[in-house]
């Protein structure tokens, strides 16, 4: 297993501004940025939105956000980053990406009717599939995001001739916590449904997943300033997402199994796990692709990258460092600029 422990460096700002988006939209009411003339449309493909960017000819990249999200909200700084400092990851514009969002999660979504069925995880896998089949993909990369890693490994393991590598950020892959089961089963189940919010209980709970062990530093430091700012934008994000669609999924996580003892399944599968150090889910990470009885075989699949400084959205604190490691990755896989 390769590691590399990136330092102190100095860090541009994340692109919490909008950059000029010159592109040709079809059907799409927000945009995420891309490059000049790459055409972005979305389709509805059963129970989730997809958002198409690039030439579907390319090599494919599906992506998954994490809970509390929707993919604008969790993957817009990043490739704002990537847009305006192009050279720092020019092959990810030689994919073709397809965003999935959860039940619900895209702009301007109804609440999901009381009927619907709960989310479930391996039922969202079967939504990644049921997208796979709809575009007819083959040697996918599959990008998660925390939840969405969770989605993007059982998925993988249940086709794994169908995908080529994953890039994982701030996976899990343990049986949630009783903590994190208690607060979102019972807070999602019972408490907060049917409200026009979230509550700030809630938030907090999302606030705190996403900058783990970060978050007093944020607020007391200056010097974080910018890491400030992105947990004020998280919270702005939230507020336009449906709430109780939001929370239906993080019950869904909540409620998840173990894929830890399975991970040794993927040793065929070319994996880039990306950690934040203080995120709560680094050790959990770092255990589960340790664990296998077989820790060698896995071991030579797996390169394992560790952002300082960082909690769980490592690309959006520092996408620089992030947008490095994808870069790496994909000459690895012959995707080049």
């Amino acid at each position: 297993m390769e590691e590399y422990e990136n330092g102190n460096g100095v860090v541009g700002e994340v692109g919490l501004a909008d950059v000029e988006l010159r592109v040709a939209v079809e059907g799409v009411s927000e945009l995420l940025p891309t490059t000049w003339g790459t055409q972005q449309r979305s389709e509805q493909v059963g129970a989730v939105q997809v958002t198409i960017i690039g030439d579907e000819s390319k090599t494919p990249l599906i992506t998954i956000h994490d809970i509390g999200m929707d993919a604008i909200s969790c993957f817009k700084t990043f490739l704002n980053h990537c847009v305006k400092s192009e050279a720092d990851c020019p092959q990810l514009f030689h994919t073709c990406q397809y965003h999935i969002e959860m039940p619900g999660h895209h702009r301007n979504a109804q609440r999901l009717p009381d009927s619907s069925a709960w989310m479930d995880l391996n039922e969202l896998a079967d939504s990644v599939h049921r997208v796979v089949d709809h575009f007819k993909l083959l040697n996918v990369f599959m990008l998660g995001v925390g939840a969405g890693c969770e989605i993007v490994a059982r998925y993988a393991l249940s086709h794994k001739n169908l995908v080529r590598c994953l890039i994982l950020i701030s996976p899990s892959f343990c049986e949630a916590s009783y903590y994190e089961q208690y607060s979102f089963r019972f807070g999602a189940g019972y408490k907060w449904l049917g409200n026009s919010e979230l509550p700030p209980a809630a938030k907090a709970l999302f606030e705190e997943r996403w900058f783990g062990d970060n978050r007093s530093e944020i607020e007391s430091s200056e010097t974080i300033g910018r890491s400030k700012r992105l947990m004020s934008l998280l919270s702005a994000e939230l507020d336009s997402l449906q709430p109780d669609n939001v929370l239906r999924y993080a019950y869904a996580n909540a409620m998840r199994s173990a894929v830890s003892h399975r991970l040794v399944e993927l040793a065929g599968t070319s994996i880039l796990l990306i950690l934040g150090k203080n995120s709560w889910m680094h050790d959990e990470a770092i255990s589960a692709f340790e664990e296998p009885n077989e820790p060698r075989v896995l071991a030579k699949s797996v390169s394992r990258v560790i952002i300082s400084h960082s909690g769980a959205l490592p690309h959006m604190e520092h996408p620089d460092q992030v947008a490095n490691a994808i870069r790496l990755f994909f000459q690895g896989h012959s995707i080049v600029s």
